[in-house]
């Protein structure tokens, strides 16, 4: 492929973030002209002729919609793949980002890998598909109800002369009623969008920085030079794992706020596929490897009678079972035991219990560990690390767990004698999980139960 055939315009108007796309980029063989506002770069396009655009959705003069309208309109460039890439990950954004024929949607920090295989995808081809996710509006308005019972009043009122000022009077109280609770609705409504937003613009504010952040600590981390240093000298390799751990520490962070947020309004998005059980559990087992060890911690797995398949989200299903598997694990004190089975139950359930020999956990607890933010730990006790005993977190795994195992049919509870730090008697955790769920029809009953 030609070097004009490799040209790429990317619109970005915060310099460090420019600066590391465009070195991942350069790599990557690919020729980068960069712009730092809207205008300068839908100039550049004109006088350049790339092969694609990238494009920060917000910028400083006009938004990236604008630019990507505005290339829309000049001939040469009517079919020009663009991609989004931005901090912005909301439905609002993304319905934008079609109706202006935006190609595909990058939300920040960005994946090196995804970046290169949808430029790989798009670059050199006049395919307008826009692969953008949006989800269906919802309204949640239940009017029948009242108006009902007025037009019940108003029957009432033709058939007793004697009763005409009270029912008018309850009429009036009715629909005054109804009014404030229209009010009521709309202001926790506009409550839920401001949550939203605000949630949104910490993790654009966070994103972003982290993003610049991580990706010059890769850059340095895999330079050889660094690398023979930290291999002679084990001080500085460890100042590099210690950097490289509170990174991603953040960066889980980050998606636990946005996912949680993403729960609560429904907004999660769930791809459901054929999974086998035991590869579902030796993937959310895999993050813990260096934990229990360092910890001497005992994992027992037990299956029995196992289905070939389950039907979920892959994804979300790992990210559940890390919470609860990481949970007994941070409860557990070192030299403790977890065992973990998995067993079909019925004809269409899969029950996987997670047992530890932890300190328990109160009966009055057992419902609210589920809560968002919740923790039942000792904040006295609380540490950066979600692996040591008894140490820190937000108080949004379980609460995370809990929300995908229901978006998938399931069902989650936990069972203890109670919280004791000398006895240790343990909590064991039953998640029990459909073969086969029907997700569509949990995402009303999900978006309810986190808004009661």
């Amino acid at each position: 492929m030609s070097d004009h055939k490799r040209r790429i315009v990317y619109i970005e108007d915060e310099p460090d973030s420019a600066a590391l796309i465009e070195r991942i980029l350069t790599a990557f063989g690919y020729d980068i002209i960069v712009a730092y506002t809207g205008h300068d770069g839908i100039k550049a396009a004109i006088e350049y002729q790339p092969e694609l655009v990238l494009v920060d959705l917000d910028l400083p003069d006009i938004s990236g919609f604008e630019v990507a309208m505005h290339l829309r309109e000049v001939g040469d460039l009517q079919r020009i793949p663009i991609i989004a890439i931005t901090s912005q990950d909301s439905d609002e954004y993304r319905g934008m980002a079609r109706v202006a024929e935006i190609s595909s949607y990058i939300t920040k920090p960005v994946s090196v890998e995804l970046l290169t295989r949808k430029i790989e995808q798009y670059i050199g081809t006049e395919d307008l598909l826009v692969d953008i996710n949006v989800d269906a509006d919802k309204e949640f308005y239940a009017r029948e109800t009242v108006q009902h019972l007025i037009n019940k009043i108003r029957d009432l009122e033709s058939s007793n002369e004697q009763l005409r000022a009270n029912n008018r009077e309850l009429v009036e109280q009715l629909v005054n009623n109804l009014r404030k609770a229209e009010a009521t609705n709309r202001e926790l409504l506009r409550l839920d969008h401001v949550k939203d937003d605000f949630i949104q613009r910490i993790a654009h504010e966070v994103r972003t920085p982290l993003t610049v952040v991580m990706g010059y600590f890769n850059l340095l981390f895999n330079d050889p030079d660094i690398q023979a240093l930290c291999q002679n000298q084990r001080e500085i390799n460890n100042y590099m794992q210690f950097m490289q751990d509170g990174l991603e520490r953040m960066r889980i962070l980050v998606e636990e706020i946005v996912m949680i947020s993403r729960l609560g309004t429904g907004k999660v998005e769930v791809a459901i596929t054929p999974i086998p059980p035991t590869d579902l559990l030796e993937a959310a087992i895999r993050p813990f490897s260096a934990a229990l060890e360092q910890r001497q911690i005992e994992l027992n797995l037990y299956y029995d009678n196992l289905p070939t398949y389950i039907h979920g989200d892959a994804d979300l299903l790992r990210l559940a079972l890390i919470n609860v598997i990481g949970n007994a694990i941070k409860y557990t004190p070192d030299e403790g035991e977890v065992s973990i089975s998995l067993t079909q139950v019925r004809d269409n359930l899969l029950r996987i219990m997670i047992k530890d020999t932890g300190i328990g956990i109160d009966p009055d607890e057992q419902q609210r560990i589920f809560e968002t933010f919740y923790s039942a730990e000792n904040i006295s006790l609380h540490s950066t690390s979600k692996t040591n005993f008894q140490g820190g977190g937000l108080g949004l795994g379980l609460t995370i767990a809990k929300a995908v195992i229901e978006l998938h049919s399931g069902h989650i509870y936990v069972e203890s004698e109670g919280c004791d730090n000398e006895r240790m008697p343990g909590s064991t955790f039953y998640i029990e999980l459909p073969i086969d769920p029907q997700t569509q029809a949990n995402r009303q009953n999900l978006y309810q139960s986190f808004n009661q």
